[in-house]
């Protein structure tokens, strides 16, 4: 740990404060969807920590990575981003390579899911697709990367993502009414209905 970090506890504040700050604002968005955004914002508006932590990126850093263990799925896939990025493999090779393993389509889609799963973002996922020669129009989840494109100007990739793949229906349709609470303005009012016709609001 850094030397700024000094109160070992203060990890487990961090984790607290943010699985509080999910389940009172995202109540029904599972806390693996966490990403670098939410945990930010977390850190620094619902986290009484002293200045000096605050303002110290490398313990920010390690109190993420801190985090991101107790989450399965979630630290392997930034470890992944991590190796990458470190190797300079912007076309992302890496995850090309394990990909075009796949024997078919549907098998290149479920390798693709499980990235997901684990926390890879949706916009790399529509490059894996594309560099694949994986067209978008035969996946079954064709309607949600619609409403990913119809909405994606307005919202951060977070709580798309977590609109997109939600595997219960109600979960949806959960997530997607919150979000038409939200105050909204007339450019955007036919994406909404649109959302709204797409999962049966």
């Amino acid at each position: 740990m850094s030397r700024s970090l000094k109160v070992p506890s203060q990890i487990e504040t961090v984790y607290n404060c943010i699985e509080n700050h999910l389940k009172l604002n995202l109540r029904d968005v599972p806390i693996s969807y966490l990403n670098e955004i939410e945990f930010l914002r977390c850190i620094k508006s619902n986290i009484n920590l002293s200045l000096d932590v605050i303002n110290d990126i490398e313990v920010i850093k390690e109190i993420y990575i801190e985090f991101c263990r107790r989450i399965p799925g979630l630290y392997k896939w930034r470890e992944r981003t991590v190796y990458i990025k470190e190797r300079e493999k912007a076309d992302m090779s890496l995850l090309l390579s394990e990909l075009l393993h796949a024997k078919s389509i549907t098998q290149g889609y479920k390798q693709i899911e499980d990235w997901i799963r684990e926390g890879l973002p949706h916009y790399l996922a529509k490059i894996l697709c594309s560099k694949c020669d994986i067209s978008y129009s035969k996946s079954k989840h064709q309607q949600y990367f619609s409403l990913w494109e119809k909405l994606n100007e307005k919202y951060d990739l977070y709580t798309l993502s977590t609109i997109i793949y939600a595997r219960d229906i109600r979960l949806t349709k959960s997530i997607l009414k919150n979000i038409m609470n939200y105050p909204n303005d007339d450019i955007l009012e036919i994406s909404f209905q649109k959302a709204k016709e797409i999962v049966g609001l």
